[in-house]
């Protein structure tokens, strides 16, 4: 159940209900579609330069995984889709091969849920914080995701990780490939969604001032502060914990 909006006057800043706001993948959880393609790019690079009547590139490669990723994030394309491309042009005119086992559609997708969909736990351990914090009454924060996901990969990792024991409030998880949203980020339609998420959920005086977001990629964050949110550029993999509390404080949310 939605925890109730503080009943703190509208304009009091200091008293005002705060939401942090994570990105999924950079932050959380990384689904690294790119490194999945140039490791299959590196074992099979004889075969790739064999491909008539050009041999594509590493940069080919993640060029056209970069147009797959645009339609499949809004849930334009399934994940059969998304893959599927790669078989039409490459793997099902050649034997190319996964550490040594041939690539079919059902091993790559496993295959990619193994080694390539890998949690960040030192965002995690915040959101894990912020939690049992809330658990105890000691904090008004509440905590939600904003991300450019899949309607397949973002449910996988919400079950994988138990994600929805710590963000406990559904209505401020909004994914671009949500029916209702079907648009990623930087646009602003995605935040637009989560502002009236956020409403639905209760908290009807909330203003984009009172949100935090915190991203892995500069043009996200500056969007969002365009909008009018307090906005962090942060990377699970590349940074400290420690950095990541800081700007939040600096900004007044913890």
């Amino acid at each position: 159940m939605s925890q109730q909006p503080s009943v703190s006057s509208p304009n009091d800043k200091s008293t005002r209900k705060k939401f942090i706001i994570f990105d999924m993948g950079g932050v959380l959880i990384s689904t690294d579609f790119n490194n999945c393609i140039k490791t299959i790019y590196r074992e099979n690079q004889i075969t790739f330069q064999k491909h008539q009547p050009t041999a594509p590139s590493v940069e080919d490669l993640l060029e056209l995984l970069k147009k797959q990723f645009s339609q499949y994030k809004i849930g334009a394309i399934t994940e059969d889709e998304f893959w599927g491309v790669f078989f039409e042009q490459y793997f099902n005119h050649q034997e190319y091969y996964l550490h040594g086992k041939l690539i079919t559609l059902d091993y790559l997708k496993e295959q990619f849920r193994k080694e390539f969909i890998i949690p960040f736990y030192n965002g995690l351990a915040l959101a894990e914080e912020i939690r049992e914090k809330q658990k105890k009454n000691q904090t008004q924060l509440s905590i939600g995701i904003m991300s450019n996901h899949s309607k397949e990969w973002f449910p996988y990792c919400v079950e994988r990780w138990k994600l929805d024991t710590l963000f406990v409030e559904p209505l401020l998880i909004v994914n671009s490939s949500d029916d209702d949203v079907q648009c990623g980020k930087p646009k602003p339609r995605i935040m637009e969604q989560l502002m009236n998420r956020i409403r639905k959920a209760g908290y009807e005086n909330v203003e984009p001032s009172d949100i935090a977001f915190i991203d892995d990629k500069q043009a996200n964050v500056d969007a969002a502060i365009q909008y009018g949110m307090k906005g962090i550029c942060w990377h699970g993999k590349k940074q400290h914990l420690n950095e990541l509390i800081q700007e939040l404080q600096k900004l007044g949310f913890l």
